[in-house]
């Protein structure tokens, strides 16, 4: 395996980060922004290099190798009172990220999506998403960027960890052996494509 270290993001690498993103949930990604994965590149891409909103470099660390080349991971969070303003910043640069059309086709694909992912205390860091590269999968890439995350949020002071995964991901088993516990579980009538989603916690 090559030796990674774990890094402050920076706003290169859009494309690799829209890729790990995606791999989280594709199946939700290819429901919400269409399987060709046109709209979600532009999303991601356009927001990575871009100050504080949901998927910015500025709320990020990566996994990069000893000559920091490429990025094999990463790990994207934040303390819930930042929520509220980083979905404002994001709803106005989508405005120059995204055509009308492209703007109109999101907003009518995510109506209803906001109940998947429930209220985040001001006080709980978010780990909106934790991805690693399948060529890294299963040798301790995961565990690293979990631990560090732990250590983000000690350090903002946060009292938990909250996230969301779909049910049939074999990563819940992965956090429940960190200590996270189910505290809800959210299925859309209407979205048959679209697997029941588990907010999980792990109190400090």
């Amino acid at each position: 395996m090559t030796k990674l270290k774990i890094v402050k993001a920076d706003s290169s690498c859009g494309e690799k980060v829209a890729s790990l993103i995606q791999q989280t949930d594709s199946v939700l990604f290819s429901s919400l922004f269409g399987s060709d994965r046109v709209i979600f590149n532009k999303f991601v891409t356009g927001l990575w290099p871009l100050e504080k909103n949901p998927y910015s470099h500025s709320e990020a660390v990566v996994l990069r190798d000893e000559n920091g080349d490429d990025i094999y991971g990463l790990e994207l969070g934040f303390r819930g009172s930042q929520d509220a303003a980083f979905q404002e910043s994001m709803g106005e640069e989508l405005l120059d990220i995204l055509s009308s059309e492209e703007l109109v086709f999101l907003a009518e694909q995510i109506k209803d999506t906001e109940y998947m992912t429930p209220h985040i205390p001001d006080d709980a860091y978010y780990l909106h998403y934790i991805s690693v590269d399948s060529a890294c999968q299963g040798q301790g890439a995961g565990r690293m960027l979990l631990e560090n995350c732990f250590r983000r949020a000690a350090d903002l002071n946060c009292t938990a960890v909250y996230l969301d995964v779909h049910e049939g991901s074999s990563a819940v088993d992965i956090y429940r052996a960190f200590g996270f516990r189910i505290a809800a579980r959210t299925e859309l009538p209407g979205r048959p494509e679209l697997p029941p989603h588990c907010r999980m916690v792990k109190e400090f």
